[in-house]
């Protein structure tokens, strides 16, 4: 069991929220307040609070690792993608996911593989998957 400082228990507990999440540190860094709706749903009291940003990115990854993979499985390592590249009638399956900077590039097929990254800020290849390797 999770016990605070003072060894009281601390209960997980899961909410879903309809409009959104806020967080929120004192202005002198001590003090953190997570607002589910509109209605604080926890506070905490710390000497110092640091928050890191926890949120999957492709350069956490190695850029080999996700080269090769299918559709779903790049889903599974990095979420939902933050853009997808338009269908057509040709092309049923998306060609490519954005992912902050970098673009993912899949074949046509639904199980065709990752096999490209691109920054598409500078336009330049991060990795290429080479199925002979």
């Amino acid at each position: 069991m999770l016990t605070d400082a003072k060894d009281r228990p601390i209960e997980l507990r899961d909410y879903d929220a309809k409009e959104g999440v806020g967080v929120q540190i004192g202005s002198l860094g001590h003090k953190l307040w997570v607002c589910v709706d509109g209605i604080c749903v926890l506070r905490v009291n710390a000497p110092t609070i640091d928050i890191t940003d926890q949120r999957l990115n492709v350069k956490q990854h190695s850029m080999e690792e996700l080269t090769g993979k299918t559709r779903e499985e790049i889903i599974e390592i990095l979420g939902e993608p933050d853009d997808i590249a338009t269908t057509s009638r040709k092309y049923r399956n998306p060609l490519i996911y954005k992912y902050d900077k970098w673009e993912l590039t899949f074949g046509p097929d639904k199980d065709d593989v990752c096999f490209y990254i691109m920054n598409s800020e500078t336009h330049d290849i991060a990795a290429r998957y080479d199925e002979d390797a």
